[in-house]
């Protein structure tokens, strides 16, 4: 089992409190909200110290982490200042330029229609920022084919593997054996690798002494000499919405206070690496949990993209994206989910009696406040296991239990990078969301695949696919760059008539072909007026496919064809509903076509029947780009109430109001839909005859709303049925 796992199977064989044994030492374990409440806000002076050991790296051991006692309390009064509003403010656009380099990673594969691995596109990103805002240095993480130390030494950094059962196997013997061992948890090449790298940095920084640094490392050195400015902290308007859902940051240390403590090279070196470990893994892995979750749930992804939409798109704005709601609402629950610890741990620094249950927990007694029960008990959170932001929205708080829910910790020792991560956070998922659209592919894993022996919760790969739903993109990729995307696909259908047929439509063409679609009309009417006298239901689904392939056969292969007779389908119409029910065979094309070219060619599966193309063949003798037509015809932003049918919008009196490249029902620029003409011709004078003959309304069969089916080609509903009436 994973630690998350052995956290929550322990609540469920021993309740709310209980003990375990870490080799020869006592664990107490506790996930009543109401003893986590009084440990954490008002004994806290009890419970200050995370642990009592030395990790043997003076990197981790001087961290704020890790600090006990008095030596805690100073570093954290001088580093909260350095994530208050207005550091956060100042940093912001250098995240926002992060986010545009991954934005210029992700549009090509988002144009090819790529699935992307989230774990390591978003690790990317989180290791960019990291090295932007932290060391002041920009880094190339997205390069596949060499990637960059930072990124590589990051990665090792979580990789514990087995030095993680090693390091539990010597702790569990006690701090005399874990000091004479001298094990390290943090392979000695990663630390060694950024204690140089930020070394180097601040002996560069010393030579600039006319280049003013506004990055995490520069915060540092100006406490470190007594220069660190906090004068320009003042509240984000919109911060009390995340400080009702996470807690409140401490970030009022005054200058004065600061300027008493002193603070050693290794203690800027440890604060920096510090800043490293808790912000790669954890907001990397937030991100590609959240986008993973927002692909697999269409209706939240729109939500959210219509709050981004209705701030006007703005994620470069910090005051900006602390006001939406939703979004923080994404995070949360993203959060509460997939919590990054499964514990808290805490050491009793004196003894300790827990008076509702007459418990003694004697001085230096490990405490671990278990999230991951916390977070998935159903008493708190109903359907735990379901991923739903309404959670936490505004009008559902007061349903939210204390205490119940601590991604970033608790009271005076919670995550002092809280407010930097929230914002990272924020930032990349405003932008991406408003810029792309991400659904699941036949790599998605459901449910993901949860990895052992981690230090933090993780998992093997989380693929999903990025979609494009920007109008000027749509208008800029399918338009001016044409030329670059003209081809549809870069695969064969195995199939002749799928590969070649190419039409040629022209108005006179069209026009010659009229007289034959008012003959198909004719006898439609034919079959429709004994069912419009005696007021029959009709079921028109099938109806229209059966003038639309009496038209089809009349214009494309000059025959006449009984499209009506219910008794005996014509085979024509047979095979027809032959070439869209194609059920299983998506699927397995799909699973075909993940596998690449060359295993494609070899197979030779078809999509289309081989029995449809024999019988038509007979009687006739790169890289992927979807364009989200659904998201663009669907998008308030450019339909106000886009599932209302409302015609209105197409009169032209109002198209000044549409906006240009947002409907595309027949494709758009040179390699749009060829029978276009002919499909609107066709469509027309049907409609124009029938509405002027017969009158529809709706009867006790007709399905409101329509019930669509699944794994369709094309959109498909299972019937539609109304009523029909002479005029």
């Amino acid at each position: 089992m994973s630690i998350q796992e052995t956290v929550f199977d322990n609540y469920k064989k021993y309740g709310k409190v209980y003990g375990v044994n870490l080799g020869n030492r006592p664990v107490l374990g506790i996930s009543d909200p109401q003893l986590v409440k009084e440990m954490n806000i008002k004994d806290f002076h009890v419970f200050t110290d995370r642990n009592d050991f030395s990790f043997n790296d003076e990197l981790q051991d001087r961290s704020l982490s890790n600090l006990r006692g008095n030596e805690w309390k100073n570093m954290r009064s001088i580093i909260s200042p350095t994530f208050s509003s207005g550091k956060m403010r100042a940093m912001h656009p250098i995240i926002i330029d992060c986010v545009h380099r991954l934005d210029q990673y992700l549009e090509p594969k988002a144009v090819n229609k790529e699935t992307i691995e989230m774990k390591k596109t978003m690790g990317s990103l989180t290791m960019d920022v990291i090295a932007a805002c932290a060391f002041g240095t920009q880094i190339d993480t997205y390069n596949d084919r060499k990637p960059s130390e930072f990124v590589r030494y990051g990665q090792k950094t979580f990789t514990v593997g087995w030095r993680l059962l090693v390091f539990i196997l010597l702790m569990s013997f006690g701090k005399k054996v874990m000091k004479a061992v001298g094990f390290k948890l943090t392979p000695p090449s990663v630390t060694n690798f950024f204690s140089q790298a930020i070394q180097s940095i601040i002996v560069q920084r010393k030579s600039e002494t006319n280049l003013k640094h506004k990055d995490y490392l520069q915060l540092i050195l100006d406490a470190k000499n007594k220069t660190l400015d906090t004068s320009d902290d003042k509240d984000i308007i919109g911060s009390e919405n995340s400080e009702q859902i996470y807690g409140q940051s401490d970030d009022k240390t005054d200058n004065k206070t600061i300027n008493k403590i002193d603070i050693t090279d290794t203690d800027v070196l440890a604060s920096s690496f510090i800043f490293f470990v808790a912000g790669y893994e954890t907001t990397g892995s937030l991100l590609s949990l959240l986008f993973y979750r927002l692909a697999l749930d269409e209706k939240c992804q729109q939500k959210l993209y219509e709050e981004i939409q209705r701030f006007d798109g703005q994620y470069d704005d910090y005051e900006t994206i602390a006001k939406m709601h939703y979004l923080e609402a994404c995070i949360a629950e993203t959060l509460r989910l997939y919590n990054p610890v499964a514990s808290l741990q805490r050491i009793a620094s004196q003894d300790y009696t827990i008076e509702s249950i007459g418990l003694e927990i004697p001085k230096g007694m490990i405490v671990n406040f278990d999230v991951e029960t916390l977070h998935h008990n159903p008493d708190y959170y109903p359907e735990p296991d379901r991923w739903d932001p309404e959670r936490f929205m505004p009008y559902n708080r007061d349903k939210l239990v204390p205490y119940t829910y601590m991604p970033f910790g608790l009271g005076p020792r919670n995550c002092v990078g809280m407010r930097f991560a929230l914002m990272e956070a924020k930032t990349a998922t405003a932008y991406l969301v408003n810029k792309y659209h991400f659904f699941r592919t036949p790599k998605t894993q459901i449910p993901l695949i949860e990895m052992k022996m981690q230090f933090l919760r993780n998992f093997k790969s989380i693929d999903i696919v990025l979609g494009i739903s920007d109008p000027q993109l749509v208008k800029e990729i399918m338009i001016k760059d044409f030329h670059v995307f003209t081809d549809r696909n870069y695969f064969s259908f195995n199939d002749e008539l799928q590969d070649r047929i190419s039409p040629t439509f022209s108005s006179g063409k069209m026009r010659a072909m009229h007289p034959i679609i008012i003959d198909c009309v004719h006898r439609l009417d034919q079959y429709l007026e004994p069912k419009a006298v005696n007021k029959e239901t009709i079921e028109m689904k099938k109806t229209m496919g059966s003038l639309t392939m009496d038209v089809i056969a009349a214009c494309a292969f000059g025959t006449q064809i009984d499209t009506y007779n219910d008794r005996k389908p014509s085979e024509f119409v047979r095979y027809g509903q032959k070439t869209f029910t194609v059920g299983w065979r998506l699927l397995v094309f799909m699973l075909v076509m993940s596998l690449g070219e060359t295993v494609k060619k070899l197979v030779k599966f078809k999509l289309t029947p081989p029995s449809v193309t024999n019988f038509f063949s007979q009687a006739t003798q790169g890289m992927y780009v979807n364009f989200d037509i659904e998201t663009l015809h669907r998008n308030p932003e450019y339909y106000p109430e886009p599932d209302r049918w409302d015609p209105e919008r197409f009169m032209p009196y109002n198209r000044d109001k549409l906006v240009p490249y947002t409907y595309m029902p027949f494709g758009l620029g040179p390699r749009n839909c060829v029978g276009m003409r002919f499909a609107l011709m066709e469509a027309k004078t049907a409609t124009a005859y029938l509405v002027n003959k017969y009158h529809f309304f709706r009867t006790s069969k007709t399905q409101i709303p329509l019930i669509e089916m699944k794994m369709q080609l094309l959109r498909n509903y299972k019937s539609i049925d109304i009523g029909i009436e002479l005029r």
